[in-house]
């Protein structure tokens, strides 16, 4: 377990997930019905949005792949649906953060590169999301006060400089 890694991309179960959450919010406000939902959830989880695709966006493949006939006000809530892609990796994320219970790989303190073009100094440790580095880039001018700005990163991607 400990060699697993980190769920980074959304997988089929989580699109499937969001889906039916997504068709939920479709149902409740009327504009798809009860009997509709099992394909609805189908259509959308088979058109994977990426989770920064726009309602608009979604709605418009929907229209072009599967012959929905979308409107503004469901582009509205088909907007919310990369936000329930996020839940899911988030979620995802979180549970394999228990299971790996990973530890700091480096010290607090240590000079890193991040993808060999920035440097920075980590400085704590995310308290928001597992397995994460503040780090303070070099440099960077958001990074002094009083905006005291942080990147943040997962211990797998810092290496020390």
């Amino acid at each position: 377990m400990a060699n697993e890694l980190r769920p980074k991309q959304v997988t089929d179960e989580m699109h499937l997930a969001a889906a039916r959450i997504t068709v939920a919010a479709l149902v409740e406000a009327r504009h798809l019905k009860a009997q509709e939902v099992e394909d609805a959830v189908r259509d959308l989880s088979r058109l994977k949005p990426g989770i920064w695709s726009d309602g608009y966006c979604i709605a418009k493949n929907l229209d072009d792949d599967y012959g929905w006939d979308c409107n503004f006000n469901m582009a509205e809530i088909l907007d919310g649906h990369a936000s329930e892609l996020h839940s899911q990796l988030d979620a995802a994320e979180k549970a394999w953060a228990e299971r790996v219970r990973p530890e700091p790989p480096l010290p607090l303190g240590t000079r890193i590169c991040i993808r060999g073009i920035e440097t920075g100094i980590l400085e704590s440790v995310y308290k928001y999301g597992p397995a994460k580095y503040c780090v303070k880039i070099d440099g960077e001018k958001e990074a002094e006060p009083p905006t005291n700005a942080r990147r943040i990163i997962n211990f797998e991607d810092a290496v020390a400089a």
